[in-house]
């Protein structure tokens, strides 16, 4: 069962090419949390400029996290459009990486190449995976944390 249709706030053409669009511009994500806090700071930077995103955050373990993005990834992954990797580290962790698949490849490019919206999209993309692709995790957490306390979000519940 596909988890796109969830949300009515962001097209599911949004929802794909989100993650995908990551993947393409970073070759590889590496970790769950850093596609995570970089979706995260995308979202804030859309909803400064009046263009919410629409994924749905909320403040978990590690910084601001969506159930959204994380269901329209492993749908992604299902359906062979992003490959999965894991990783086992030393301290017993295992770490995911994500890059797109032939099949992933082929959809992005053929998206672009009809969808306006998704240029802008892209462009977005290229900018903050340019910025923030390759901060230390701590670093991508701490911002993500600070951006969503810019929208007067709190991880304190009240």
């Amino acid at each position: 069962m596909s988890h796109w249709e969830g949300d009515d706030r962001m097209s599911t053409l949004e929802r794909v090419a989100t993650p995908l669009l990551f993947a393409e511009q970073l070759r590889t994500v590496r970790g769950k949390t850093r596609l995570q806090k970089l979706v995260c700071l995308l979202d804030v930077r859309w909803t400064k400029e009046g263009k919410r995103l629409g994924y749905r955050f909320q403040f978990y373990h590690h910084g601001p996290f969506s159930f959204d993005l994380m269901n329209a990834v492993e749908d992604l992954v299902d359906e062979g459009l992003m490959l999965e990797r894991p990783r086992s580290l030393p301290n017993g962790y295992v770490e995911y990486s994500y890059t797109l698949s032939p099949s992933g490849r082929k959809l992005i490019h053929r998206l672009l190449s009809s969808d306006r919206h998704l240029k802008e999209l892209r462009a977005d993309i290229a900018e903050l995976s340019k910025s923030h692709g390759m901060l230390p995790l701590k670093d991508l957490v701490e911002e993500a944390y600070a951006a969503r306390s810019e929208l007067g979000e709190s991880p304190v519940s009240e």
